[in-house]
């Protein structure tokens, strides 16, 4: 699958049978080398409370961006090299992009904080790091939940392999109505 936004452009991705529209491949901060800038969250926090660190929190993380995705409901999909990777319903595709999964703050690494994103954003961060491309796709929908159980559920009953940076898929579809 072509790796740049011009080649993707108007271009699609399905998933079971939700077709998702290309947004842009994911680049994160980077320093003056072009490498990308890495930080570990957890190491700016004051821990007061004695909280856990997730499984996931210690990183490393890296911050990506992009002010101009809509302010929509509906399900987003990062893809490594064309393959699913993560799909999520979102009630705001820019927030949950630009300030859950795109910037981990030092909260979110402990006990009650994200560990999806913190997950997510690591991952993130090693593919691009390997060479990969993570690209950003996205339907918009009301019902943001149902299509994604149900994109799941038929993508599975076509013998697709289950995104792999989603741990809690059976969860997911045990605990919502298949279609």
């Amino acid at each position: 699958m072509p790796s740049d936004r011009e080649n993707n452009t108007g271009r699609t991705i399905e998933l079971g049978d939700l077709p998702l529209r290309y947004l842009l491949d994911v680049v994160p901060d980077q320093s003056p080398g072009g490498d990308p800038i890495v930080y570990e969250a957890h190491t700016r926090y004051d821990n007061v409370l004695g909280r856990a660190l997730l499984p996931s929190g210690l990183g490393p993380f890296c911050r990506f961006r992009e002010p101009s995705l809509p302010h929509l409901a509906g399900v987003m999909l990062f893809t490594v090299d064309g393959v699913p990777a993560y799909l999520q319903d979102v009630p705001d595709l820019n927030q949950a992009f630009n300030l859950r999964f795109g910037l981990i703050a030092p909260r979110q690494c402990y006990e009650g904080g994200d560990e999806q994103a913190c997950r997510v954003n690591a991952e993130v961060l090693k593919a691009i790091r390997e060479g990969q491309v993570v690209s950003l796709w996205f339907r918009a929908t009301l019902n943001a939940r149902q299509a994604t159980v149900r994109a799941l559920t038929r993508h599975r009953q076509a013998g697709g392999a289950d995104p792999g940076w989603n741990l809690q898929v059976s969860q997911t579809l045990s605990k919502d109505a298949a279609p």
